[in-house]
């Protein structure tokens, strides 16, 4: 046998520590290839080929030393590593334990295998053998920081912080401990010694990007955007491929408002990191601001995917859930708020209530969050008593004298001094997940206070003086606070009105306002007689109205059932759901949006139109000139509107206008209404469905609908007119219809305020103008999570009505029809409009003419004469995805020729 020759051996290793790994690996090869027994020359021939990245073949070469020297600790513990760099962790896991096996006291390998313990999950295990290492070598500066960071890793923040700061004893240059102890503190919410460390962090190593990330995210967190920014783009400057820091630098560039520029940082981060769960939560955050829910939507889902247990995702996904108004997946993504930093800890000792019966139990209800919160989710408290036990509430001691007042309920305690024994507890915001609420099933009885006693008394202002309450400024403490609040100052305008007297509601008035509120003659600051909510409540039992922005001040308003409007950013919180003018939890509500982010004039400008539109109007006195009296001929018609008659139909007694020459007198003189279409519609409704109405009128078929779906379903009744809708409200009552939601809004494809027209049937004889305002909104703004049924009475708004139903359609693909009321004439002379065909077949939809005629021989007060003679053209739209055919059904024609 040869021996090796020593002074190429020489050369080689003076090429390795020079760096020159190949013209190292050159001559190794050379003697390998003579000497193919030597186990120490393959042993380099791996080293290297790990160095140059050649994994595949170090792992080849390490395993000819292992068959050479099968007792080798050190190449057992090498190719290890190989393989752990290959994602080959089983394998590596057992070279390294049998690395250990042949060394046990030997501080590296135990380093070594806890680092592949890690990457495997297999935490305790590797914690026992990073201790081991740190036994064995306690100057092992790198081995305590992966202890602290494995600690990191389950969240146990304050052990791994002493072995960040061991490793930084032992190493005071170890920047990557220095990092780490920063980001444990920063979790902690040190902010300042976190601070610390990221900053010496950088002196240390300037070019350190993480460092200067994660102290980007501190300045950030302490408000100093600007500077986080900077550091946020030193980060990707010094690693262009940092899709963390382009997350952060989206962040704060979204506080600052930069929403486009926001997105584009998020979407590089997830170019960089298609897993980067992080980047996708915040794109979902910025997409909210831009008002796409859906898209949102997707961005939250993405994040959960990656990171199934991402707390944060999971919130804000159902924050968006229950501002679509699904309330079920809404609230079960919702209780993940238990598991976020922001959410203060249950703190209480009791098992949590799951909604079984209490059985005599004592259950305590929790306010968990700020007073609006419990204001309108203590509602809840008198169903949990039905559910057979005592109940006492836990809130916050400024609510304690108003919510003594609910009935039901045992007691209420301070929250900070719960000095009752109960067995269970519940937090208030999980009651309606444990109580199954839906849109439909909210318990929306108000009020559900009672004032008690108090000594608050509103300076006088006149007999004649409409007093209305407000609150301009959220809790300055809320990070939400500064969207949510208006300015005093955009109340005056309010004063314009003679009438108007202010009296705000604000427990602390901001000191910039205090000087314009003390100087407003008929503007009263009621703070200093305001002690608690029990006084607050006694003031707006006193007011005509309130007004106010989204604070605690709206619920108490509409929990006590007064009249409140309230105001609300662009993008409000999910409580006041999507677009809708009203809302389910206060029926004596209603909201007025901003239309743009930041624009509070036109909000103001419509809250002075429905303000001019709410105050009772003072006769005008008569004058020496007083007009002549009106001559016998027309002074029965000034005397009073026309009057309503109150009679049985064939779906129930209505009340209807004798002198209207549609509805009127068909109901009049037949008794029914257009019955070949309740007829034609009957076979497609069944128990349990919803349908929408759109232009409900006096509710001469609303009635029928609500028999026809059944207490289970539900009928969604639109009437924008004013007196039609009072009208119609009083037949629902009438019949004692309690499954339809009628609302006084106009539907089209914009939010906003239109003009409805006045009929002269009703402002003969009246002082009534030609039109009022109406508020407009959108169907797709009711979030209904299924239509079978989408009825349209009159076709001019058809195509504004099904623009703004685009997602609801898309959804439920409901039955389309819309009344046309076209006059008799064949069915080959009727034409459709080519934009509103076009916007239906876009959504997928065959389409039928449907003739319906007026009078039916078998009428309901069997009239026998057809006085009212034309027939309804109706449209009919069937979802091609059905495959159902009309071909032989009476009455049904194909659609013919566009206009």
């Amino acid at each position: 046998m040869t021996t090796v020759d020593s002074t190429l051996l020489q050369t080689a290793h003076q090429h390795y520590q020079s760096g020159r790994l190949r013209e190292a690996e050159t001559i190794y090869r050379q003697v390998v290839k003579q000497h193919p027994q030597q186990a120490d020359i393959w042993f380099w021939l791996g080293l290297i080929a790990s160095q140059l990245g050649k994994l595949e073949e170090s792992v080849t070469h390490y395993q000819q030393v292992l068959q050479l020297t099968p007792n080798s600790a050190e190449a057992h513990s090498n190719l290890g590593t190989v393989l752990l760099d290959l994602g080959r962790r089983t394998e590596a896991i057992a070279h390294q334990q049998q690395a250990v096996s042949l060394l046990p006291n030997d501080a590296n390998l135990h380093y070594n295998l806890a680092i592949a313990l890690s990457k495997d999950e297999q935490l305790e295990t590797a914690i026992v053998h990073y201790q081991h290492a740190v036994t064995l070598n306690p100057s092992y500066a790198n081995a305590h920081h992966n202890l602290g960071a494995v600690l990191f890793k389950q969240n146990r923040l304050e052990e791994a912080i002493p072995y960040y700061q061991q490793a930084i004893a032992l190493m005071p240059e170890h920047v990557n401990a220095r990092n780490s102890l920063g980001i444990a503190l920063l979790r902690l919410g040190e902010l300042e010694t976190a601070k610390e460390q990221f900053a010496t962090a950088i002196a240390i190593k300037p070019d350190y990007a993480s460092a200067h990330d994660n102290l980007g995210t501190v300045l950030q967190r302490q408000g100093e955007l600007e500077a986080a920014i900077e550091h946020y783009r030193q980060a990707i400057a010094l690693k262009p491929n940092c899709a963390n820091a382009y997350s952060n630098l989206g962040a704060a560039l979204k506080e600052q408002g930069k929403l486009t520029e926001s997105i584009a940082c998020y979407q590089e981060a997830i170019r960089l990191q298609p897993d980067h769960a992080d980047a996708y939560n915040n794109y979902g955050g910025t997409l909210v601001e831009q008002g796409k829910f859906h898209e949102a939507i997707d961005c939250y889902e993405q994040a959960i995917h990656y990171r199934s247990d991402y707390a944060d995702a999971h919130l804000n996904l159902g924050i968006i859930l229950l501002t679509l108004g699904d309330f079920h997946r809404g609230f079960t993504e919702y209780h993940w708020r238990w598991q976020t930093k922001q959410c203060p800890d249950l703190r209480y000792p009791q098992a949590l209530w799951d909604g079984d019966d209490l059985h005599g139990k004592v259950v305590l209800l929790t306010a968990e969050q700020g007073f609006g919160d419990t204001l309108q989710f203590v509602r809840y408290a008198p169903l949990v008593a039905q559910r057979g036990g005592h109940v006492v509430i836990a809130c916050q001691k400024p609510l304690l004298r108003l919510l003594n007042t609910i009935g039901g309920i045992d007691r209420c305690v301070d929250r900070d001094r719960v000095d009752v024994q109960t067995h269970l507890h519940c937090p208030l915001l999980d009651l309606p997940l444990i109580l199954g609420t839906t849109l439909e099933t909210i318990p929306a009885q108000v009020p559900y206070f009672q004032v008690p006693p108090s000594r608050v008394k509103l300076p006088g202002n006149g007999q004649d003086a409409f007093k209305v309450g407000i609150a301009w400024a959220a809790n300055p403490s809320s990070s939400t606070a500064g969207k949510r609040s208006c300015r005093l100052n955009d109340f005056l305008s309010l004063l314009e009105l003679p009438q108007v007297v202010l009296y705000s509601l604000q427990k602390d008035c901001p000191e910039a306002d205090r000087p314009l509120l003390t100087a407003q003659e008929r503007m009263s600051d009621l703070s200093d007689q305001l002690q608690d909510f029990g006084d607050t409540a006694a003031a707006i039992a006193q007011l005509d109205l309130v007004i106010s922005v989204d604070t605690a001040v709206a619920h108490l308003a509409g929990a006590l059932g007064k009249p409140v409007w309230t105001l609300l950013s662009y993008v409000a919180d999910w409580r006041w759901l999507l677009d809708r003018p009203d809302s389910p939890w206060y029926p004596t509500m209603r909201l007025f949006r901003q239309p743009q982010p930041g624009d509070w004039q036109t909000v103001f400008q419509h809250i002075m139109t429905a303000l001019q539109q709410t105050i009772p109007t003072t006769p005008t006195p008569p004058t020496s000139a007083s007009a002549p009296p009106p001559s016998p001929a027309t002074s029965s018609l000034l005397s009073s509107p026309p009057s309503l008659t109150p009679q049985p139909c064939r779906h129930g007694t209505l009340l209807y206008y004798p002198s209207d020459r549609s509805i009127g007198q068909s109901l009049d003189l037949y008794g029914e209404y257009l019955e070949g279409e309740v007829t034609f519609l009957q076979p497609f409704l069944r128990s349990g469905h919803l349908v929408i109405e759109v232009g409900a009128s006096l509710g001469a078929q609303t009635v029928w609908f609500a028999k026809a779906v059944g207490i289970t379903g539900k009928v969604l009744a639109i009437e924008p007119q004013r007196l039609l809708f009072q009208t119609l409200c009083a037949n629902l009552a009438l019949n004692q219809v309690i499954n339809v939601y009628p609302y006084q809004v106009a539907v089209g494809n914009q939010l906003g305020f239109t003009q409805i027209s006045v009929p002269p049937t009703f402002r003969a004889g009246t002082t009534l103008p030609a039109s009022e305002p109406v508020q407009m909104t959108t169907l797709d703004s009711f979030a209904v999570p299924q239509c079978c049924l989408l009825k349209i009475n009159g076709q001019e708004a058809a195509l504004s009505v099904l623009e703004g139903a685009t997602a609801t359609i898309q959804r439920s693909q409901p039955i389309v029809y819309i009344s046309a009321r076209y006059p008799q004439a064949p069915a080959s002379h009727w034409k459709l409009p080519k934009d509103l065909r076009d916007a239906l077949e876009k959504l997928g939809y065959d389409l039928y003419w449907h003739e319906v005629p007026w009078y039916q021989l078998n009428n309901f007060r069997q009239h026998p004469i057809p006085e009212l003679n034309p027939i309804a053209g109706n449209l009919l739209g069937l979802p091609r995805q059905l495959g159902m055919t009309m071909a032989g059904v009476a009455g049904i024609t194909a659609l013919l020729p566009l206009e």
